[in-house]
């Protein structure tokens, strides 16, 4: 079954060259490599050029302007691909040489698996591990119906990094929950709406290498005001596809409500257009009507 590898970059070109070596080792050989910059300001246009003529590499895109998302380029590497299965391998990551055998095995073992996925260590810049990805520790290899999946894990992220995951195409292509607006968050909405599709595998075993940098798309966004935003959004999200309580969802909202004041109190407008997006736009009536809420979903 082919594997169509997408390789989403933005100013990755330090990490470029470890990324590209490590998928074109892969032990399993049916793949194409899709390689996808967003206008790079580096030396990355350099660094991909040199693995132009290599036999895996089926496109190179250079956008002439910045699309903005990290998940526009994941529709546009899907619609590239001619692969059966998908394998996004950001950039700035890096795997081990049987990642792509490993993970293409479950879904041929099973049909409906739509997700196959491995355990990611965190690596810093370096590429020094700090060990397994807090969201996976205590978990155990699975292979479950997505809607279990979901309901049992997906109350926080448990699918730390699209570089982990093998998926199926034509179900991924039906997904339209409205990720690919997000830039931090997509993902999470992604997963979901995906493994409910279908059904999910998980391998226990470090097969993945998740980058934490300043330049990291995830850690970036999410520590910005847009993030604290996408915060409220996923949360509604989450809630309205019964993920969490609501009671859980009003502590959530509480807690973003803060991280908003903080990140937005030197910025008028960006404060302004967050927390209009909340119930009310004044923080100390959110905060009072969240307390009462909270209260009332617990003590009735």
């Amino acid at each position: 079954m082919k594997v169509s590898v997408i390789v989403p970059n933005y100013n990755h070109g330090k990490f470029l060259g470890q990324r590209l070596d490590s998928i074109l080792s892969q032990s399993y050989r049916d793949f194409e490599l899709i390689i996808l910059d967003d206008c790079s300001t580096d030396d990355s246009r350099e660094i991909i050029e040199s693995y132009r003529n290599r036999p895996e590499v089926s496109h190179i895109v250079f956008n002439e302007s910045n699309s903005g998302s990290p998940f526009k380029q994941w529709r546009k590497g899907l619609e590239l691909a001619s692969g059966d299965l998908i394998w996004i391998a950001e950039s700035d990551d890096y795997c081990e040489p049987d990642l792509l055998e490993k993970l293409v095995a479950p879904i041929l073992e099973d049909g409906r698996c739509v997700i196959s996925y491995c355990a990611s260590d965190k690596v810093d810049i370096e590429g020094k591990s700090s060990g397994l990805h807090e969201n996976l520790v205590g978990m155990d290899s699975l292979n479950m119906d997505g809607d279990e999946f979901v309901s049992e894990y997906m109350s926080h992220n448990v699918v730390v990094n699209a570089s982990s995951v093998v998926f199926r195409k034509v179900p991924a292509m039906t997904v339209d929950n409205g990720y690919d607006r997000l830039g931090g968050y997509g993902d999470f909405m992604f997963w979901i709406g995906l493994a409910r599709l279908g059904r999910v595998c998980y391998t226990a075993e470090v097969l993945n290498h998740f980058r934490f940098h300043s330049t990291n798309t995830t850690a970036s966004v999410r520590a910005s005001v847009k993030g604290a935003r996408e915060t409220i959004v996923t949360d509604r999200f989450l809630r309205n596809e019964d993920i969490i309580s609501k009671a859980e969802f009003l502590s959530r909202n509480l807690s973003s409500a803060y991280r908003l004041r903080y990140r937005c109190e030197d910025r008028n407008e960006a404060w302004q257009q967050a927390w209009d997006m909340l119930p009310t736009g004044n923080p100390l009536f959110m905060t009072a009507l969240l307390l009462k809420r909270i209260k009332q979903q617990i003590f009735g």
